[in-house]
């Protein structure tokens, strides 16, 4: 049953696949999880499949690829999950996502598109680039390395041996120079979801090197985001799709610049997805989300202020649709009409309604504050956001 679960995820999420590949990538699935029961470790001492396959995409540029680019955006289980669940049910959509559980289909696995936003992403790397941090300089794009090798052997999807070839020619433009290191001493922690990798920032993987210290060349933001946006234009062009792309978390949560976006991806929109924040602290609490802080105090200045959720509520940008998940589950034909008209699509492109995402199986998780069992917790958060606890904001209607 596992392995036809497995199967039929990637039927959906993956439909350019053979039955031969979606076979192969579950076998590898059950590997990874046989090692992990015999404690079966690689050198990064983690449990994978030995070798692991990653089908995913191949290395060359795909002749079917998308015509408009589309972010969904959350954070802290608020509901992004359902947005992009409601997607895949659209005729002319490839959604391409990772595990989210506000949508009721807690089985989908996909993958997140990180080389962006990710700690040791571009966005990070632009700041060593345009402001000269010199003594970073060679420990951030360390980190670089560490997530596109992390991205490459562990995630695969688009990052694929072209992904790396990709990764080789962008770095070498920003580059002022490589010097390599008879064995590099300089190691590089970076912490990704359910991983920590320690190496030599991916020298040997892109260079074939053994570690090297690295400096790069002053330029303007504008010249390092041009590079920026060829580098992940590329990327994208090699994912296989339908004429509407759809990927999970690929800009940041904790700001809403779209103007700086649209400078590293090009023409694309964003849908971000807000929540009730005492659903959000009752859903973190029992799923025992780390990123998700206990304390209420804590969580409130979490919610408004490192997540971002506060500023994407008042959002107001062309290229930008700001969603309540409660809207989604208790409005859902105004709601699906608006993100429709959002998109261009039309309701006859609905052709799996409610296949993916059913508002009845969501409407458990609305108010699921009521029945918490510290409700002082519950009644700070409502006394500090009360501008963005639902009923205060024209819901249950």
């Amino acid at each position: 049953m596992l392995m036809y679960e497995k199967i039929l995820r990637l039927k959906r999420q993956l439909p350019q696949l053979g039955w031969v590949e979606r076979l192969l990538y579950a076998v590898s699935e059950l590997i990874q999880r046989h090692q992990r029961g015999f404690e079966i470790k690689d050198i990064w001492g983690q449990y994978v499949a030995n070798p692991p396959f990653v089908p995913y995409w191949s290395s060359e540029v795909s002749t079917q690829t998308y015509s408009q680019l589309v972010a969904v955006m959350g954070c802290g289980h608020s509901g992004s999950g359902a947005v992009l669940d409601l997607l895949a049910e659209y005729d002319g959509v490839s959604t391409f996502y990772n595990h989210e559980l506000d949508s009721g289909n807690q089985n989908q696995m996909g993958v997140e598109f990180e080389i962006l936003r990710h700690s040791g992403g571009l966005f990070m790397l632009e700041k060593a680039v345009t402001e000269q941090y010199e003594a970073q300089q060679d420990a951030v794009v360390k980190q670089f390395l560490n997530l596109c090798e992390w991205l490459y052997k562990r995630i695969g999807g688009p990052y694929n041996k072209r992904f790396l070839q990709l990764t080789r020619e962008f770095l070498d433009s920003i580059l002022l120079a490589r010097i390599p290191t008879p064995q590099s001493k300089y190691y590089t922690w970076i912490h990704c979801p359910h991983l920590s990798i320690l190496g030599t920032g991916g020298d040997r993987l892109i260079w074939g090197g053994n570690g090297a210290i690295y400096l790069l060349r002053k330029m303007s933001v504008k010249e390092y985001r041009t590079l920026a946006q060829k580098y992940i234009t590329s990327i994208l062009r090699g994912i296989k799709s339908l004429p509407i792309l759809v990927l999970d978390q690929m800009l940041q949560d904790s700001f809403c610049d779209i103007d700086r976006y649209l400078d590293y991806v090009g023409p694309f929109k964003a849908i971000y997805s807000i929540r009730d924040p005492r659903d959000v602290y009752v859903t973190g609490s029992k799923l025992g989300a780390l990123w998700i802080p206990r304390d209420p105090r804590i969580f409130v200045k979490w919610f408004l202020d490192d997540r971002g959720v506060g500023r994407c509520k008042s959002l107001s940008h062309p290229n930008a649709l700001v969603i309540h998940f409660e809207d989604l589950v208790m409005h859902y034909e105004n709601t699906v009409r608006k993100i429709e008209t959002y998109l261009g699509l039309s309701p006859n492109q609905h052709i799996h309604s409610r296949k993916f995402f059913d508002p009845s199986v969501s409407r458990k998780n609305v108010g699921s504050f009521n029945m918490f069992e510290d409700q002082s917790a519950i009644r700070y958060i409502e006394k500090s956001l009360p501008n963005y606890c639902y009923q205060s904001i024209g819901g249950n209607d």
